[in-house]
Parts: structure tokens; sequence; C-alpha cells
């Protein structure tokens, strides 16, 4: 007959490694579908891999100026000048 820690112990073995099975589906799961299906898309990638990478690229970058306030900028610059 089998004593109750060994009962105990053979619950809580079982316990762990139905827990570790599962988790190890999910993430087999999860890979399969990022490589055939939702790697395509930019929208889960740059909610997954760009967040960090692009902050990182918008701080190195200036930010860009539309045209039309360069053009009104180069005009106001204009009318400040003296003319000669």
């Amino acid at each position: 007959m089998a004593s109750i820690w060994q009962e105990m112990l053979l619950t809580l073995l079982s316990l762990l490694a139905s827990v570790i099975v599962v988790l190890l589906i999910v993430v087999v799961g999860w890979f399969l579908v990022w490589k055939l299906f939702l790697s395509r898309f930019k929208f889960v990638q740059e909610l997954l891999n760009g967040s960090a990478k692009e902050k990182a690229e918008t701080k190195d970058e200036q930010p860009r100026q539309s045209g039309y306030r360069l053009r009104s900028r180069t005009r106001a610059m204009r009318e400040q000048q003296p003319s000669s």
C-alpha cells in the first residue's frame, strides 16, 4: 500500500507535468501562428517588435515639416528682412 506522501508527490508531479505540457502547446501554437500568419501584418509586428525600436529611431530623426509650413516660414523670413 502506498503511503499518503507518495500519493501527494505523484499528484503534484502530474499537476506540474500537465501545466508544462499545456504551456508548451501554447508556445508552439503561438510560434506556428506567428510564422505562418501573423508575421505578414505590419500592425502586429509593430505591436510586438517595433515599439522600442521605432521610439529610438524617431528620437534620432528630426521631425519633418510639411511644405506649407516651410513655405510660410520662408515667406515670413523674407518679409522680415530689410529690402536693399
